[in-house]
């Protein structure tokens, strides 16, 4: 497998509290769910943005994987351990120094992925997004991913119930070390089975796709 490895053409996140105010120059990334858990105040979603730039990655090639990384960091309020982010393509433009929650773009219905967020801090967590890049590839219009926190509220029965306000950290690509990146591993023209190998199986398998001599 050939891989290629892509770091953010922009990164930044949104926040309902602070409807206007653009976040395109800071150095974290942060997620946070919907409700309080205190007074169940519902305007405390932060969500992160992420979009890097595909063109160098040739159309034809075949996609084995493709994952995207975040380093978490830190947390604020509570552990947010245990608990489901979510990964939505993005299908409007955006861009990093404007986008705000009032002007945020439009997002898929359904989320790509999903993933948990570590026990333990300072460790880095993947979404799969192979099938978006091999979509934007052919395709299909690029404009990044969002990640949310999908739990409405903190005791909505997810791995870590009844914790108030947890509020995942990630590093952005302005803080210089262990930024996003994103993942892309192909697989080579002569790995006819995919296994990540060119060997004699791969020959077995294009002579039999030949099929009887006539």
């Amino acid at each position: 497998r050939l891989p290629y490895c892509l770091v953010p053409t922009g990164d930044t996140m949104i926040d309902r509290r602070q409807p206007s105010k653009n976040f395109g120059q800071s150095e974290m990334l942060q997620v946070r769910n919907r409700v309080r858990t205190v007074d169940h105040e519902h305007n405390f979603e932060i969500d992160a943005l992420v979009q890097f730039d595909l063109r160098s990655i040739p159309k034809s090639i075949k996609i084995a994987s493709a994952r995207l990384f975040f380093y978490y960091c830190d947390w604020h309020f509570s552990d947010p351990a245990g608990r489901d982010l979510a990964c939505f393509r993005i299908t409007d433009r955006w861009y990093e120094r404007f986008v705000t929650w009032s002007n945020q773009p439009d997002i898929d219905d359904e989320a790509t992925c999903g993933t948990l967020v570590p026990d333990q801090d300072e460790n880095w967590i993947a979404f799969d997004v192979t099938e978006d890049v091999r979509a934007m590839l052919s395709g299909t219009p690029n404009h990044g991913w969002m990640i949310k926190d999908v739990h409405v509220d903190c005791g909505d029965g997810g791995a870590r119930p009844h914790r108030p306000d947890p509020c995942t950290q990630f590093h952005a690509r302005d803080h210089g070390q262990l930024v996003p990146y994103l993942l892309i591993e192909t697989t080579c023209a002569a790995d006819v089975d995919r296994d990540g190998a060119i060997d004699f199986l791969d020959l077995l398998e294009l002579l039999a796709s030949w099929g009887g001599c006539p």
